[in-house]
């Protein structure tokens, strides 16, 4: 676990952490583009497992970068990410 900045106390596992950045910024561009190109009303993320985790952790930061469009997370088995 290391220390995650969107709060105080609040940790992260490492190797999630990692690949969540390995894709951050075509996840990023991508949904940008959507929601430029596309009538939005909501984004829903959804994963198993490995993918539950990164659909997490991609909603947690797409709310703090301020998305303004209504985000909902369906997982499956996701294992525990943080704290």
């Amino acid at each position: 676990m290391e220390p995650f900045e969107a709060c105080k106390k609040c940790f992260i596992h490492v190797g999630f952490h990692a690949d969540y950045h390995l894709n951050e910024k075509k996840i990023n561009e991508h949904v940008a583009s959507l929601i430029k190109t596309n009538p939005v009303n909501k984004i829903v993320l959804t994963g198993h497992s490995l993918g539950a985790a990164l659909a997490s952790i991609n909603a947690i930061y797409l709310a703090i970068a301020g998305v303004q469009i209504p985000l909902e997370v369906y997982n499956f088995g996701s294992p525990r990410f943080a704290n």
